[in-house]
């Protein structure tokens, strides 16, 4: 059925019954509880503090590492977090190099950060996390993410999200937005 009214035609679509669209209650509350474990990881010139949220559930599905973006911290990562603990997962959350809690460090954008991620794989390994590891990264984090994946087998899958394509571009691009360059 269409309707003209002032040149503006709405467009209305009849669909089957069983093809209607469900606007679905809200979700309850993500069960977890809360921050099981601050883990402290070192390696031999940087310490950075994990932040583990086991789900409730007694066999998780896996534990699944969170890597945030430039300019972001681990906190911009909660809603993730929820989403992967509400999937079965335990989440792990941490601030990489230059960021919140470790702005005594600077980025090095993956160089010393994917050592950041396996010495973190290490401390969790170690811990009994270790079964079914996986790793999601954002931005920055999903570039780092990619590398550890790719040689590390104790990471099992991986989620990248818009991880740069062009590393020379980037730079470029924070250089002409942080200073006009």
């Amino acid at each position: 059925m269409f309707i003209i009214f002032n040149n503006i035609i709405p467009l209305f679509i009849v669909l089957p019954y069983n093809f209607i669209i469900r606007i679905s209650k809200p979700e309850p509350p993500v069960k977890y509880s809360g921050v099981s474990e601050i883990l402290i990881v070192q390696n031999s010139s940087f310490t950075f503090h994990a932040l583990l949220y086991k789900t409730i559930l007694a066999e998780p599905a896996g534990t699944i590492i969170l890597l945030h973006g430039v300019r972001h911290n681990k906190f911009s990562m909660i809603e993730l977090k929820d989403y992967v603990i509400s999937q079965g997962y335990n989440a792990v959350l941490f601030d990489m190099r230059a960021h919140d809690d470790n702005k005594n460090a600077y980025c090095t954008y993956g160089f010393y950060e994917k050592q950041d991620v396996r010495i973190l794989v290490d401390t969790l390994t170690k811990r009994g996390y270790g079964a079914n590891l996986g790793i999601w990264g954002e931005s920055l984090g999903g570039a780092i993410a990619l590398q550890p994946l790719s040689d590390d087998e104790r990471l099992k899958y991986g989620v990248i999200e818009s991880g740069f394509a062009d590393f020379d571009e980037t730079i470029h691009s924070h250089c002409r937005r942080l200073f006009g360059i």
